[in-house]
Formats: structure tokens, C-alpha cells, sequence
């Protein structure tokens, strides 16, 4: 019992951690804001929570989780050249 009191305790700790992110911040490389981690915390706190565990452990993440996909933004709405992207 007194395992599973400190796994509680632990996940209020990720949760404290999710609800201090800033909402309105830009997405992180999985394309979830603070926002979609706060407003779905029922749902994912424990899957969430087993992750932190897991890599408090020593496992190792995975790669999808520290990759990045470039993406280039236009600097004007309709670029014919590269130069405006």
C-alpha cells in the first residue's frame, strides 16, 4: 500500500508540473500545447505519469519523442520563389 500511496502522490506532482505549463505556448515537438495536456489529464495521467516513471528509471525514451520535423513557414501568403519561404 505504501507503494501505490507514493504513485499517487508522484502523479499529483506531474499533474502540478502539466498545470503550470503555459496553455497558449507553442505545441512541443509532439504537437500537443499545455493545453491539450491540461484539458486531457483524465484521460492520459496515467499513461503520462508511467512515461515520467520510465524515464526516471532509466529508460531509454523513444526516438519519435526527440525527433523534429523542419517545417518552413512562407513569409508572404502566396511565395513564388524560394527566397519569400
Amino acid at each position: 500500500m505504501v507503494a501505490y500511496s507514493k504513485f499517487l502522490i508522484y502523479m499529483e506532482e506531474v499533474k502540478k508540473a502539466v498545470l503550470a505549463m503555459n496553455l497558449d505556448g507553442a505545441a512541443g515537438p509532439d504537437g500537443f500545447g499545455g493545453s491539450f495536456y491540461a484539458s486531457c489529464w483524465d484521460i492520459i495521467k496515467f499513461g503520462l505519469t508511467s512515461a515520467v516513471h520510465a524515464f526516471f528509471r532509466g529508460h531509454p525514451l523513444p526516438v519519435s519523442w526527440m525527433s523534429t520535423l523542419p517545417l518552413t513557414i512562407p513569409k508572404v501568403s502566396c511565395p513564388t520563389t524560394f527566397y519569400l519561404w
